[in-house]
Parts: structure tokens; C-alpha cells; sequence
């Protein structure tokens, strides 16, 4: 059944699913020194609930990713979902993210949303821009969360230094963060690349619960699953999901973080 655009709700049905996160630990890096942050998997704002987990525009699904240093006046509206105001950077879609501004509204801060790419085939999600696994740092995982073009290396700090595929990196962080780090970045020739802290395998960027389809996930698990048989479905977040059936209902859904799944 279609959804109306105004429909920003968490969906909730009866179909039994359960979803897994499947991890890869094949990424040589090992970020020694940084201090992780108490695992937070949402901003203030979202962990107040003032951010939706997801919203719907022209009947595709975003799921929230972060906050970004963005201006509403440099974008475009798409949509007025009751009091959250929905942006892009081009009039019409498709879209690959989506921005929203909740009250109280802030000038230079949005919320981003990744669509979900449901039904798209074979859809390339951002984690997919290069082949890297997890990072170490410390006794903290981090899984790379692709190519971050909202965020800029002038507005982060620098914390050192690493070798990513064989270029030289700077280690960079959110002058925000209080002493510890849930996401860093790494800026080489290959862009801004992004990484996301995990908790138990499980990326903190994900909300707790969010629609996928007409079906909900909350409470993935960190295991070790076979793709082999397995259809790419979507994207959760960053992340390629991957379940045993082509189409909705499903019976689990796999995402895979680095080399590893988490269902």
C-alpha cells in the first residue's frame, strides 16, 4: 500500500522478522589513542525524540543519520510533514538524503536522512564506496560509513594521523565531542571519509527503532551470517541490507557492516 507523503510515523505489523548485523574485520587500521564516548547512537535532538527515526517523501523511506552544519536558506523545501520541514538540494527526486528541521528550529543545523532505496534493485549504499572493514581504536570498533560531503575538514579538529589504503591520513573529530568520539573522519585523496562507532557490531548511527517497508527493526544482534542466496534489498543508514526474499514481507534482514553482517 502506498503511504502519503505526510506520513512520517513508524509502521508498525505482526510479520515475524528479525534482523542481524554481520561484521568484517578486515579493515588494518588501528587507531590507538582515541577515546570513545559513551555510546549514543542519536544527537541531542534526537535522543529527545525531537528528530523522527524516519520520514517518507514521495512514498520512499529516509532514516536519520546525524545532525549537519547546514543552512535551511541554502536548500530547497520539499515537504511540510505537521511541524518538520523537509529539504534537498535539488527540487525533484529522486533522493538520495533528505534534510529536516524540527522546532525549535536551528539556522545552521538539520537533521540528515538516508533513503532507504526500497525495491531499487540493486541499490549502492554509502558504506560501498570503498572496500574497508572495521577499524580498532583502542578497545572500541569503528566501520567506515562512506563519503562524507556535508561535513567539512575545516569544521573538525585534528587528532592524528593514519595510513588508509596505502595514503596518508589526517584523523579528524567534532570539536563538539567531550573527550571521546561515537564518529571520526579521515580526509585523504579519496575525500572525507566518515566512521561510525559500534556497539556490539552495531553501528551507534542506526536509531533504535525505524521502519523498513511496512515492517519495523529495533534490537539487531552481531552475528556471523553467509550472504551466499541473499538479495541486496536496500540501505539501513550507510549500510547494504541484504534478506532471503526479493520483496516485502521479509522474514530477517541482514545488514553488513565492513565484511560482517548484523542481522
Amino acid at each position: 500500500m502506498a503511504r502519503t507523503k505526510t506520513d512520517a510515523r513508524l509502521r508498525r505489523t505482526s510479520t515475524a522478522m528479525t534482523w542481524v548485523v554481520a561484521l568484517t574485520m578486515v579493515c588494518g587500521l588501528a587507531f590507538n589513542g582515541l577515546a570513545p564516548a559513551p555510546v549514543s547512537a542519536q544527537s541531542e535532538n534526537a535522543q529527545s525524540g525531537d528528530y523522527p527515526a524516519s520520514v517518507t517523501v514521495e512514498e520512499e523511506s529516509y532514516i536519520f543519520d546525524r545532525e549537519v552544519p547546514l543552512a535551511r536558506q541554502d536548500l530547497i523545501r520539499i515537504d511540510q510533514q505537521a511541524e518538520e520541514q523537509v529539504f534537498a538540494r535539488s527540487e525533484a527526486g529522486p533522493f538520495d538524503v533528505v534534510y529536516v528541521s524540527v522546532p525549535n528550529r536551528s539556522e545552521d543545523v538539520l537533521g540528515r536522512y538516508t533513503a532507504v532505496g526500497l525495491g531499487e534493485g540493486d541499490p549502492v549504499c554509502a558504506a560501498e564506496a570503498i572496500s574497508l572493514g572495521v577499524a580498532a581504536a583502542g578497545e572500541e570498533s569503528y566501520a567506515f560509513a562512506g563519503i562524507e560531503t556535508d561535513v567539512t575538514p575545516e569544521s573538525l579538529q585534528s587528532i592524528g594521523q593514519t595510513v588508509i589504503n596505502g595514503e596518508d591520513s589526517e584523523l579528524l573529530a567534532s570539536p563538539d565531542d567531550d573527550g571521546g568520539f561515537t564518529e571520526f573522519f579521515a580526509s585523504n585523496g579519496q575525500g572525507l571519509l566518515r566512521f561510525v562507532q559500534l556497539d556490539g557490531g552495531v553501528p551507534v548511527s542506526l536509531p533504535d527503532t525505524f521502519p523498513f517497508g511496512d515492517q519495523d527493526l529495533s534490537n539487531p544482534a552481531s552475528t556471523d551470517v553467509d550472504l551466499a542466496g541473499l538479495t541486496n534489498v536496500g540501505c539501513i543508514g550507510a549500510f547494504p541490507a541484504f534478506a532471503p526474499e526479493a520483496e516485502a514481507p521479509f522474514t530477517q534482514i541482514v545488514i553488513q557492516v565492513g565484511d560482517t553482517e548484523v542481522a
